[in-house]
């Protein structure tokens, strides 16, 4: 069921009909209330409140049965391919996963897949991190052979695999095939495009995990959900409804929640990270964290900000932003933004505080940046998940976002600040690294009402506090490990039921033929 009519449907207003009681009897007789009947109605109210505190935290338990304590031991065995050492979306997401995971099934490893790996991010994990990933890490035996081949061709990776190693008398390596175990299930996380057949050679089940954020999937991709997998994992209803409207078969998609890190992003311990230069004591921050692109919305922030605000204004927008794959710092993203204001005729003179931080800003120093926002706000034109809405809401941070595609499903009027939609249009053709979204419809936010907004949030802090508390209980609600876990488990268990022997005999006769023909063997 979706949050937000969920939320509508299922609010706890206090009752308050016994003091409306005492205060109608004191009005008829004409009489002023007695101590007694003061005690009465502040005792009543007392008591409803309470009731209804402990009402809601009641339903909210039984109305998300996945957010208890995970105690179940699953006997399975699953491979898990993503890009774990890479520091992309795709990467993080798995992590989250198998950091709940590996403790409740008995046979969970992991490889890299999918995109490169990035020294700079490996650097960045913590001992903690860096162990599980070593201590996931697959066996030879239980990789595909693709992987296998790779290793073998590689010289380098060949002298570390001594007992492995074997060469004819020319000093060429012997690429023979490697005995490799039976997974009951293999989870492949990336775009679907990657989803070869030789990437499951060893899978009884194999499952794809992705996400997309338009109104419909690229060329190919259902093609692909349809025949390489026997189910796709998704992240929101969104995702269900456009993947479905794209041509994947409705019964194979399945919906898996991001997760948030609930104990590193509301830990006593963090401090507010200080204030850039550029902005002020007195300045109410509003924080955005994004990519630099297109799909972003970075436009119609930016214009947002510069018409509504001025330098007398006490306001400043902080923004901590990449390009994909390319190295730049905040001087590069300055010059983007100074050029940017000159366009619409707004000179330094009257442009408000806008402040660029350097994208090297780690993982860990994350809480710490949000720590020190007023609000958060990211009127992107499509998602299909939403990382940094979830992280600022779980640091008590109001958020702003666009009131279309996957977020709706946690930002809602109860939680957070929905800008309207003008439109649906064409994402523009011109940006190449962008292609996958060519003739795709986007939300178009509307420049009026996010300056509306944004000036709202900065002049009512109750209403947003107010907003900022209700989101905090839904994410650490729904979105905690736990929470995901168990909806992990729970599709585990499904599949576990479909793996008779007779099913994984055919699956597996039926697989062959395509792994043989694409001569992964």
């Amino acid at each position: 069921m979706r949050f937000n009519n969920w939320s509508k449907s299922h609010s706890f207003p206090l009752p308050m009909r016994y003091p409306r009681v005492f205060v109608k009897y004191s009005t008829y007789t004409k009489k002023p209330l007695s101590l007694q009947a003061v005690v009465i109605i502040v005792l009543t109210i007392a008591i409803h409140a309470l009731f209804g505190y402990y009402l809601t935290r009641i339903y909210l338990k039984s109305a998300h049965p996945n957010n208890q304590p995970v105690n179940d031991i699953l006997d399975i065995s699953v491979l898990w391919l993503a890009p774990f050492l890479s520091g992309s979306g795709y990467g993080a997401e798995a992590l989250s996963f198998i950091q709940g995971l590996h403790k409740h099934i008995t046979n969970l490893t992991i490889y890299h897949f999918g995109d490169i790996v990035e020294e700079e991010y490996l650097s960045s994990l913590s001992e903690e991190t860096e162990k599980l990933l070593k201590q996931l890490w697959a066996p030879n035996e239980t990789l595909p052979s693709y992987f296998i081949k790779r290793q073998y061709e590689d010289d380098q990776v060949a002298r570390k695999l001594d007992t492995r190693r074997r060469m004819f008398p020319d000093g060429t390596l012997i690429r023979e095939p490697i005995l490799r175990s039976l997974h009951d299930v293999v989870i492949v996380q990336s775009i679907p495009r990657g989803w070869e057949p030789y990437l499951f050679e060893t899978a009884k089940y194999r499952v794809g995990r992705t996400v997309f954020e338009t109104d419909r999937l690229p060329d190919e991709w259902a093609q692909h959900c349809n025949n390489e997998v026997d189910e796709v994992w998704v992240p929101t209803e969104f995702n269900v409804k456009t993947f479905a409207g794209s041509g994947v078969k409705s019964h194979m998609l399945h919906v898996l929640p991001q997760t948030v890190d609930t104990n590193t992003f509301s830990h006593p311990s963090i401090t507010p990270r200080p204030r850039p230069p550029e902005c002020l004591d007195s300045d109410f921050i509003f924080l955005s964290v994004f990519r630099w692109g297109g799909r972003k919305g970075t436009e119609f922030l930016l214009e947002a900000f510069l018409r509504e605000f001025s330098p007398e204004d006490s306001a400043c927008l902080v923004i901590l932003t990449a390009t994909h794959k390319m190295r730049t710092n905040a001087t590069y993203y300055h010059g983007l933004i100074h050029q940017f204001a000159n366009d619409l005729g707004i000179t330094s003179a009257i442009r408000p505080r806008i402040a660029v931080l350097e994208p090297s800003i780690s993982n860990q120093d994350m809480p710490g940046l949000y720590a020190m926002a007023n609000a958060f706000v990211l009127v992107s034109r499509g998602e299909g998940w939403g990382r940094p809405y979830t992280e600022a809401m779980m640091m008590n941070v109001p958020v702003i976002a666009t009131n279309w595609s996957a977020h709706t499903e946690f930002i809602t009027p109860e939680t957070g600040y929905l800008v309207k939609v003008d439109k649906l249009d064409l994402f523009p053709s011109d940006d190449e690294e962008m292609m996958n979204y060519w003739g795709h419809l986007l939300a178009r936010p509307s420049i009026c009402h996010l300056r509306q907004v944004m000036r709202f949030v900065k002049e009512n802090p109750q209403d947003a506090k107010r907003k900022a508390i209700n989101a905090k209980q839904l994410i650490s609600t729904r979105f905690n490990q736990n929470a995901v876990t168990n909806t992990i488990l729970n599709h585990l268990k499904r599949i576990k039921a479909k793996l008779t022997t007779e099913n994984v005999e055919h699956m597996l006769a039926t697989r062959a033929k395509q792994i043989i023909a694409q001569g992964a063997i």
